[in-house]
């Protein structure tokens, strides 16, 4: 009976430890609202900067390396494989393919590559001898006018020296012709997008000064954002354009995207989701997340509040949405591309779960099953020999 009975709590441990093992996770600290989960997307980059989708599915990441990396997308909407499709010289910010040519923005330079068959056969400097200095020239996106625009940071901190392309957004065609300053007057013009009507916006970080707020702006063509002399709301009368909506100070807010897929809430649609780098002092509780403005219209444009919609991130860069309605996060301080999706039954944690967790605690718990039946064992052993 008593074998019965020490047999019986050897099995029950083990099926507690085997009961167990689906509700081990490797949780990461990231967090998004409920309802919402987060995935790797793809890890393994090297300080991933930008993305941009191919006419191919294909997605293409800039890294600031100077290569450009080509992502080709599964049926499950994953990655199946990746390819090094080039290579530039200089820090690269930004990437956009029209047609078959992908357009590079990199130190002081414009470059074109054609790609043709997931392979660069030949690179173009279009543009060259932009102003670098404190900043660089930033991301750069396609209008349906026909026009590249890109924009090109302060050579200071709170100076945009003598070169009027300083501190712009411009504008131009592919082949580097017709070449202008679209708006002036923005410090740090990191991120463009277009909303669904073709309205132009930017991100535009703010310098090393406590009351100056990071911005999202609503970039229309002459308009001057008041840099060097306003940040923020400008004072009125001064014939500068205020932002659509005030930005968290120092952080860095950058790469962004306004999102129109069908798989979260009504609520998200419309909005622009925005990367916040983070601060250049590593003080964790500036930027580091992504934040989401939703934008209403007003008479002379737009305006919109920041709300926090994700944290936990090393270093944010860059949003774009998918092709199946979630959201793509380029975190440039771990390599990692994530997955922000919605489930219609959402699961009770919010923070990320490792879809191999089991995988990784496999060897553990093996070890913990073996030393609880070795225990169960020895314990039998001994009261079977004095009964």
């Amino acid at each position: 009976m008593r074998i019965l009975q020490y047999g019986a709590v050897a099995f029950l441990l083990l099926s507690i430890t085997f009961s167990s093992t689906p509700t081990i996770h490797a949780q990461t600290g990231l967090v998004v609202p409920p309802g919402f989960r987060i995935d790797v997307f793809y890890p393994g980059l090297t300080n991933p900067t930008s993305m941009t989708w191919g006419p191919d599915g294909d997605l293409y990441i800039s890294q600031q390396t100077g290569e450009i990396i080509q992502l080709a997308i599964g049926s499950d909407g994953f990655p199946s494989g990746s390819l090094l499709v080039g290579k530039v010289p200089g820090d690269l910010l930004g990437l956009v393919i029209v047609g078959d040519s992908l357009f590079t923005s990199y130190t002081g330079n414009v470059a074109r590559l054609s790609i043709q068959k997931g392979a660069s056969n030949s690179t173009q400097v279009i543009l060259s001898g932009l102003p670098t200095g404190r900043h660089q020239n930033d991301e750069i996106i396609y209008g349906k006018d026909g026009y590249l625009y890109m924009g090109i940071g302060s050579t200071g901190d709170r100076t945009n020296g003598s070169d009027p392309r300083s501190a712009t957004i411009v504008r131009f065609k592919p082949d580097g012709s017709e070449f202008e300053v679209f708006a002036k007057g923005l410090r740090n013009p990191y991120g463009l997008a277009f909303d669904s009507e073709g309205n132009l916006f930017a991100t535009d970080n703010g310098p090393d000064d406590p009351s100056a707020p990071d911005e999202l702006n609503y970039i229309v063509k002459g308009g001057d954002y008041g840099f060097p002399n306003d940040f923020g709301t400008p004072a009125a009368g001064d014939g500068t354009m205020g932002p659509v909506a005030l930005l968290q100070t120092h952080s860095s807010s950058d790469g962004f995207a306004f999102y129109y897929g069908t798989q979260f809430p009504a609520e998200y649609v419309g909005n622009a989701f925005i990367a916040q780098w983070g601060a250049n002092s590593g003080d964790p509780s500036i930027g580091q997340r992504i934040v989401r403005v939703p934008l209403d219209k007003v008479a002379d444009g737009f305006e919109g509040q920041e709300v926090v919609f994700a944290t936990g991130f090393n270093h944010p860069i860059d949003v774009i949405e998918d092709h199946i309605g979630d959201l793509l996060v380029a975190d440039y301080g771990t390599g990692t591309i994530y997955r922000i999706s919605y489930e219609s039954s959402p699961p009770t944690a919010t923070t990320q779960t490792n879809p191999n967790a089991l995988e990784t605690y496999a060897p553990e718990l093996l070890l913990t099953t073996l030393i609880v039946l070795i225990v169960a064992i020895i314990v039998l052993r001994r009261r079977v020999l004095k009964a």
